[in-house]
């Protein structure tokens, strides 16, 4: 977990925020239900592969686990860094 919102965080510092402040709508990210979402460019993002992969815990070279980001994770880690 920690890994995976590390990567997110460093690789998409916007969205990583924009999790911080809505966590529901990983599971709609997840999902592809970017109806919510206005901007364009940030769609864009959250339609991309890579970043599909990085919260779906897609197993690779980089990524050694198959564990899905999860709500409570970047709730934590909000938490902390309020």
């Amino acid at each position: 977990q920690l890994v995976l919102w590390t990567i997110l965080s460093s690789r998409w510092p916007q969205l990583a925020d924009y999790l911080e402040e809505k966590p529901e709508m990983l599971e709609k990210i997840r999902k592809q239900d970017l109806a919510d979402v206005h901007d364009e460019n940030f769609k864009k993002l959250l339609e991309e592969l890579v970043v599909r992969d990085v919260i779906n815990g897609v197993k690779d070279k980089d990524m050694p686990s198959h564990i899905p980001l999860k709500i409570a994770t970047i709730k934590k880690s909000a938490q902390m860094r309020a």
